[in-house]
């Protein structure tokens, strides 16, 4: 896998107790970015179910490289300012010949 750009969203900055928030992270690479595995999300004042993946590949450059998206449901339990931390992601750089972690902005949702 190429240099790899995460970045995530949510549908809306605010919410009630209960109402589910769909929160989306894309990542932007250079190779099959069908392998790309689901990042991990842990909010303690959510429940969180997993939702859609959605690939696009572009073949029209002489290297393969793409978007993936991953959804996930997130339904607050609890009211207040909450934070979506920020999602890491761990991947090979084969140009600096290490692993390295990219990350999102955390996303502040007012419940």
């Amino acid at each position: 896998m190429g240099t790899i750009r995460v970045t995530a969203r949510t549908e809306t900055g605010a919410t009630r107790v209960g109402d589910p928030v769909v929160l989306t992270v894309r990542l932007n690479a250079a190779g099959n970015v069908k392998l790309l595995p689901r990042p991990s999300l842990d909010l303690p004042w959510a429940t969180i179910t997993p939702g859609d993946e959605r690939v696009e590949i572009d073949s029209t450059t002489t290297r393969i490289s793409g978007t993936k998206e991953f959804e996930w449901l997130i339904t607050p339990r609890e009211s207040g300012t909450q934070i979506i931390p920020s999602i890491r992601y761990p991947y090979f750089d084969p140009v600096i010949r290490r692993y390295a972690v990219i990350e999102t902005s955390p996303i502040p949702l007012v419940v």
